[in-house]
């Protein structure tokens, strides 16, 4: 997961890009979802989502339909300084997951920066477990039992169970 600050200036363009779509972005495999908060007319922050397409496509063609609702990535989790310490992210992070369980999701999951301490804090208090680095993360899917891990590439999984 990346957090960064959206420009106030980029804001408003963000979110009617978003809202043109329904949020919804078409994907090799399934579809990504963007979800915007507003503060009055302001954007204050954004989170997307999406299936995790390179571990889908390290699969057998004939499983990756099946594959694409059991996670769910994700990949950003922005909101605005002005904005930061309401609760803002809490609420995008509460509805992807909502999303994600709504569309048959299974397990949500970050990437996050290995030695990020006040990130992964931040998602342990919403129910997420840390994995180790290069820990495999196993779960079960409709061919069978799975895993994925952080591909070692200087980055943690935070890991919840839809």
């Amino acid at each position: 997961m990346v957090w960064c600050l959206i420009p106030d200036a980029a804001a408003p363009a963000l979110a009617q890009a978003v809202d043109a779509q329904g949020g919804r972005v078409p994907l090799p495999y399934g579809h990504g979802r963007c979800l915007v908060a507003r503060v009055g007319n302001a954007v204050a922050g954004m989170v997307y989502t999406a299936p995790p397409i390179q571990w889908i496509e390290d699969h057998p063609a004939a499983q990756r339909a099946g594959l694409v609702q059991a996670l769910v990535e994700i990949e950003l989790l922005a909101v605005a300084g002005s904005h930061r310490g309401q609760g803002i992210a809490t609420a995008l992070l509460a509805s992807a997951e909502e999303t994600a369980r709504d569309d048959g999701g299974h397990l949500a999951f970050a990437k996050v920066r290995i030695g990020a301490f006040t990130t992964m804090r931040w998602y342990r208090r919403r129910g997420y477990a840390i994995a180790a680095q290069r820990e495999a993360v196993a779960f079960r899917t409709r061919s069978g039992f799975d895993s994925f891990d952080d591909g070692a590439d200087g980055y943690q999984l935070a890991v919840k169970a839809l």
